[in-house]
């Protein structure tokens, strides 16, 4: 079994002490690099002691750590240091990187593997990102491309996944992913310049994103959700109102785009996501988490969540949780 306990802890970054400048261009590419690292060390490690706080998890039953970031590059790497910081005594630890926005779909896939294997039975997974360096002047490239990166920020999330099945954990399903074509791969692209990084996002995304998803769509919620199915003549069967979604809010035309599909989700299917959009942005691979922890937090909520993020490549990942009862 492999369940994610229903306490998730979170970290931003204190914007205030930073000027509009430094939160805007990074002129030294050495200052964005110590950035980098020197923040999601600190978010990381924030949200890691929040979640085993709030989840009265001993941190000697942790023996296994995953993380996941797009920022900056760690040697050693995060996997390796967190669990030195928090003075865990792990088995085994993954670091999957440059994943993106998907990035807490990979960690789920990853640490169900894990504990299915026997590898590990308490899991502390850590999604990070400081997107902030982003914003940056490069040569050759126009203000107006790098103004919609005014929608990221800088945070973590953390989660404790385990082999215990108890009530108000969440079962993880079987998580999936779908590459788009080849001609996508560079939709999403980040490189490192002279002046620093540049995250490039192509005007194609969204309208690329609705195309691909439209057609595939029926086959990722029969997926999602094992009742539903197409009907003879191509019409979808229901089942969509009766779970939680939990989307990656990557801008408003992404969820928008959700809303477009046959089935469609409902405006209040996306509230959680819309919310996390508005209060923190695009907080890259840990704003799954965000989304997630406040379907935990409802006290309305429904017993299925469906967790889909669109990441670079572009591929799209999928799971469905289940909570017990």
């Amino acid at each position: 079994h492999y369940f994610i306990q229903s306490n998730l802890s979170y970290g931003n970054s204190n914007e205030s002490s930073m000027t509009f400048r430094e939160r805007v261009i990074i002129i030294n590419n050495d200052a964005s690099e110590s950035f980098c690292v020197s923040n999601s060390q600190e978010l990381s490690v924030r949200a890691a002691e929040g979640v085993i706080t709030r989840s009265n998890t001993p941190p000697s039953d942790i023996d296994c750590v995953i993380t996941n970031t797009s920022t900056g590059v760690m040697l050693p790497n995060l996997s390796t240091w967190l669990p030195q910081q928090l003075g865990l005594n792990v088995r085994c630890n993954y670091s999957l990187d440059n994943t993106g926005c998907g990035g807490a779909i990979s960690c789920l896939d990853v640490a169900r593997s894990v504990i299915l294997a026997g590898r590990a039975a308490c899991i502390l997974v850590v999604t990070v990102d400081c997107a902030s360096p982003h914003l940056n002047t490069v040569p050759g490239v126009e203000m107006e491309d790098i103004l919609p990166n005014l929608l990221f920020g800088d945070g973590a999330g953390a989660m404790i996944i385990t082999n215990k099945r108890e009530p108000g954990s969440w079962r993880i399903d079987e998580p999936q992913c779908q590459l788009l074509d080849m001609e996508t791969s560079n939709y999403i692209d980040m490189k490192l310049s002279d002046s620093g990084y540049y995250l490039n996002l192509s005007k194609d995304l969204v309208p690329t994103l609705y195309r691909e998803l439209s057609s595939r769509w029926p086959g990722i919620l029969k997926t999602l959700i094992p009742e539903s199915g197409t009907k003879e003549g191509g019409e979808v069967m229901g089942g969509v109102e009766g779970v939680e979604w939990v989307i990656h809010p990557g801008g408003k035309a992404i969820l928008e785009t959700f809303t477009l599909l046959s089935p469609p989700l409902s405006p209040h299917s996306l509230r959680h996501s819309f919310q996390v959009m508005r209060e923190k942005g695009n907080l890259v691979s840990a704003t799954l988490l965000f989304v997630l922890e406040r379907v935990f937090r409802d006290s309305d909520s429904k017993d299925i969540a469906c967790l889909v993020g669109p990441g670079p490549g572009v591929e799209i990942g999928f799971v469905s949780i289940e909570r017990i009862r």
